[in-house]
């Protein structure tokens, strides 16, 4: 039976939490709600306890997808979102863990149990970052446990994420650096390296993934609609930019405006 695109957008985000539970949590994280909900400068956050069953079956937590950002997001960066939430989970199921000063603060409990699961906590999501605070972001740690969680994700479960809003946004948060894509590609060349995915020689296998991982969604597209797409997101501008020929000076206005360089006494012709 095919499932419906809400089935397997959301079939997806469930495999990745429960495959992430089990390698990382030791499975002891309970079920969430996922949504999808466009709140401005986050790609993701988790409501604790926000939903309740009429049937006297308890509470569960919603995690939220942003999916302003997906579509320009790599899969690695969307996985991100879903362990840096699943901490919080872990907070919230240990009382004595929690501590925060404040609501949505991230505190030293959070910030040590995502580096033991491989993510680094950063207040600008790269090196450098103060690893507490209020808005927090993170970037995989070379050699981390969820670098090697989500080549197993790849590997063993053939994850994707299938669906992605077309006029996403440019992500703000954390790109695949090429240290990470070398790690990436080259991690498990070893002799045995070929345990998983026997019919695939360790390169090609590392390489894909690699290659899964960093590219935004967006660009998995196929080029006939990416060109179409394009297009109407162009005809929609409201200033175009114009270019001396010569001097390459630039100037922007309105569409289809006539001006010209009084130094180079050339017309300036519209480049974007």
């Amino acid at each position: 039976m095919k499932h419906t695109p809400t089935e397997e957008l959301y079939l997806s985000l469930q495999s990745a939490f429960d495959h992430f539970n089990q390698e990382l949590f030791e499975g002891e994280l309970p079920s969430v709600i996922f949504t999808m909900q466009r709140k401005n400068k986050c790609m993701g956050f988790l409501s604790a306890n926000r939903w309740a069953s009429p049937l006297g079956e308890g509470y569960c937590h919603e995690l939220a997808i942003n999916p302003t950002y997906v579509g320009k997001a790599s899969i690695l960066s969307t996985l991100q979102v879903i362990c840096h939430e699943q901490v919080h989970i872990w907070q919230v199921i240990r009382p004595e863990e929690r501590k925060c000063s404040r609501s949505g603060y991230h505190n030293k409990v959070w910030a040590n149990k995502m580096e033991e699961i491989g993510l680094m906590p950063s207040s600008t999501g790269a090196p450098g970052g103060a690893k507490t605070g209020q808005n927090m972001s993170d970037y995989p740690i070379e050699g981390g446990r969820f670098l090697e969680v989500c080549r197993t994700l790849i590997k063993k479960e053939e994850f994707r994420i299938p669906w992605f809003d077309r006029k996403a946004e440019p992500v703000f948060g954390y790109q695949p650096t090429p240290e990470v894509l070398e790690y990436l590609n080259t991690e498990g060349k070893g002799e045995n390296s070929h345990e998983d995915n026997p019919g695939a020689t360790s390169e090609e296998t590392f390489q894909d993934i690699a290659a899964l991982l960093s590219a935004p969604l967006s660009t998995m597209v196929g080029q006939e609609e990416q060109q179409v797409f394009l297009q109407a997101a162009k005809s929609n501008q409201t200033r175009t930019k114009y270019q001396c020929p010569s001097c390459t000076t630039n100037v922007w206005g309105k569409p289809n405006l006539a001006v010209r360089c009084e130094t180079c006494d050339m017309s300036f012709v519209s480049v974007g």
